[in-house]
């Protein structure tokens, strides 16, 4: 009955939203592009100049759930922060009803797993791409946490980042911190997300499950530096102490294939 009660209320917020962007904006709904369990992504076109925005919104089930709130607030905060081309622009927000709502431009082109699944030394390179992306996205302070593929866009030989959702402030660690809060909020997130997602780029099934990706390390045959390389970054081994680091290590795994055996 709840799960009924839910859904009713999703289609009504769902229809106040649409005669919200036929009546109220410049804009032409042309579909939902992405929804998961706290928000709902609808891609729209602006009538007389074609430009594609993307106007995100939260769930009406979402509304009272505090962590759900700060987190779709601090994602605003991110994306105004972050002044780069290949990083979504914060345009606007307000509230249809009680339902808030921000506007962003749209990354347009394809989710970088549709060319795959990837051979070892390609999916290093794309690794190498992001990595020199998130270095940008560091020096502004902030850590992205969500690499998954749906979240790599690829057009024309360039990518692009978005779903911000998870993203914060990179926290400088001190005696105090722990662990597990040292991998969350510092640079160690995002290398840990690179090792998952080059995991992800390999994967031949389909099937394998993002949060539990590093056990795809002991089904498959890579290089003894690339596992070496993979299992720093997920905190198996040592971690690495800066991307650059990370980026070293990336680097000597792709002249290891790349230079014939003898």
């Amino acid at each position: 009955m709840k799960k009924t009660l839910e859904n009713f209320q999703e289609l009504s917020t769902n229809q106040k939203f649409l005669e919200y962007i036929a009546t109220d904006t410049p804009f032409t709904y042309c579909g939902i592009l992405r929804k998961n369990s706290t928000s709902i992504l609808y891609l729209v076109e602006n009538r007389r100049t074609h430009e594609k925005i993307i106007l995100k919104r939260m769930r009406k089930r979402t509304l009272n759930r505090t962590k759900y709130k700060k987190s779709f607030e601090q994602e605003q905060q991110v994306l105004q922060a972050l002044e780069l081309a290949y990083v979504p622009t914060w345009l606007g927000n307000g509230m249809v009803g009680k339902v808030p709502f921000f506007m962003m431009t749209y990354m347009e082109g394809e989710n970088i797993l549709e060319h795959g699944p990837y051979a070892a030394l390609d999916a290093l390179r794309i690794i190498k791409q992001v990595s020199s992306l998130l270095q940008k996205i560091h020096e502004q302070g902030y850590v992205h946490r969500h690499l998954k593929p749906e979240n790599i866009i690829f057009k024309h030989q360039q990518l692009a980042i978005v779903g911000f959702d998870q993203a914060t402030k990179i926290t400088m660690p001190n005696k105090m911190t722990s662990e597990e809060l040292y991998k969350q909020t510092t640079i160690c997130s995002d290398i840990d997300q690179l090792a998952r997602l080059f995991l992800t780029l390999t994967d031949e099934t389909g099937h394998l499950k993002w949060k539990k990706v590093e056990i795809a390390l002991e089904q498959r045959r890579y290089t003894k530096s690339i596992n070496r390389l993979l299992s720093r970054a997920m905190g198996i081994r040592k971690l690495f102490s800066s991307l650059e680091e990370f980026d070293d290590a990336l680097e000597h795994c792709l002249n290891e294939l790349c230079t014939p055996s003898m």
